[in-house]
């Protein structure tokens, strides 16, 4: 069918070249015959924009472009002085809508916004390259503005940026943390600067550390954690009470305390975390003086390479979380296990549990608890134990089966124990809150 092609004219310069089937009727619109448009494509007009819509879906999304209105004059000027402004709080609440975004825009940019622009707060448009630069916004790109803090934000326009910027500029630069706002960190897609402080101390952080957290506002958010006593979460990440307020960046998985951070420069602390210019922090709990001597041993991050270093040995590693259900209930197999091991097969055999909550692992899948690997004497292969049950019996056969010694444990292990300890089908728990605040926050 031969298409005919039309332009309507919108307001404020804005107009859709469509590609319509049939005859049809639209009111408050301008209608113009084009006979030079290529067959099969439309064409959308934004200020001096000429944006090509080669489909359905890119003709919805410029018909949302256009809603969005321009940017107000004076727009430029007022960039300039509005992280300075002086306002009543309470006025401003009243006033309703305090937070805004503008979308800087080129031919190729300017859809974007269309499927994700935050409509809880005001939203302007415009492609006056001269008005960005005047901003101190790319272009294409986006500015953004927190009344609460009186930051702003800057960044280029692009598929990851326009996801980000709304939680980036409705999150505050310094906050406390909580399990409910967690989300809402990662959803800025910036990096989290989880504060240590101690809660008579909180409210003057966020006076006196703003100006400091603002030379890194397009890469962190700090995150206030009240320090309430507990001197072996501080422990786990570096940190003592003496170093208080203090800072963890988790990046890539790993951690990096800064102490007394109004002592240091934050800028140059995360971008030489970033150039891999400081070594992580590694939790790893104090291995028992006397280790040796327990049936069942206790693994911790520092010692698990001394104990797999030793190729005479077997090794069953058990990772396993106080607050899980199932690590608790194994237990009483794994005691009745080591002491079968240590009576019986000492040169052979150590069995022992890692508690994740204290000691960072890697090289091992974590994911869930308890999780069973035995790492193999002579040639230091790793096996996860993967059996329906935990019961006494299925670990020994898992060692039979895959350790260095056909180690048989079965002719001492008590029926009793066996049976009242069996675990029944295997359902992981992950760690679960608490843990991953303890661990990794």
């Amino acid at each position: 069918m031969k298409f005919a092609f039309f332009i309507l004219t919108c307001l404020c310069e804005r107009s859709v070249v469509l590609n319509v089937e049939d005859k049809r009727q639209f009111d408050n619109l301008k209608v113009n015959y084009d006979s030079n448009i290529e067959n099969g494509k439309g064409q959308g007009i934004l200020e001096d924009l000429k944006i090509d819509l080669s489909n359905e879906e890119d003709m919805k999304k410029f018909q949302t472009i256009i809603s969005i209105p321009d940017v107000p004059e004076g727009m430029g000027e007022v960039s300039k002085v509005i992280e300075t402004f002086e306002t009543d709080e309470i006025e401003e609440m009243k006033k309703g809508e305090r937070f805004f975004i503008i979308f800087f825009v080129d031919e190729k940019t300017a859809l974007l916004p269309a499927d994700h622009f935050d409509r809880t707060m005001k939203v302007f448009i415009s492609s006056d390259k001269n008005l960005a630069k005047e901003m101190n916004t790319p272009y294409p790109g986006i500015y953004g503005f927190n009344p609460r803090d009186k930051v702003s934000y800057q960044f280029p326009l692009n598929e990851e940026t326009i996801k980000t910027i709304g939680p980036i500029v409705s999150v505050d630069l310094i906050g406390t943390l909580s399990y409910q706002n967690l989300e809402l960190y990662k959803a800025t897609g910036l990096h989290s600067m989880y504060v240590f402080i101690k809660p008579e101390e909180m409210q003057s952080f966020y006076k006196n550390y703003k100006s400091e957290a603002s030379k890194v506002k397009h890469l962190a958010k700090f995150c206030l954690i009240p320090y309430r006593g507990d001197k072996d979460q501080l422990s786990a990440f570096g940190l003592t009470e003496e170093d208080l307020p203090g800072i963890l960046f988790i990046n890539d998985g790993l951690k990096y305390p800064l102490k007394k951070c109004f002592e240091n420069n934050i800028q140059s602390f995360i971008q030489d975390v970033l150039d891999k210019k400081i070594e992580p922090k590694y939790a790893s709990q104090d291995e028992p003086v006397n280790n040796d001597e327990l049936n069942l041993k206790i693994f911790t991050r520092n010692n698990i390479p001394k104990f797999r270093s030793d190729k005479t040995k077997d090794k069953l590693i058990v990772f396993s979380s106080p607050s899980c259900n199932f690590c608790i209930q194994l237990r009483p197999v794994l005691e009745e296990l080591a002491t079968i091991s240590r009576t019986h097969f000492d040169n052979k055999i150590v069995i022992g549990t890692c508690d994740i909550t204290m000691n960072d692992i890697d090289n091992f899948d974590i994911s869930s608890v308890p999780k069973i690997y035995l790492v193999k004497a002579e040639t230091d292969e790793v096996f996860a134990f993967d059996s329906k049950t935990r019961s006494a019996d299925s670990i020994a056969k898992f060692i039979k089966t895959n350790g260095s010694f056909n180690i048989d444990m079965s002719t001492y292990l008590t029926q009793v124990n066996n049976e009242t300890n069996k675990v029944g089908e295997i359902k992981d728990e992950k760690p679960n809150d608490s843990d991953k605040t303890n661990r990794e926050l």
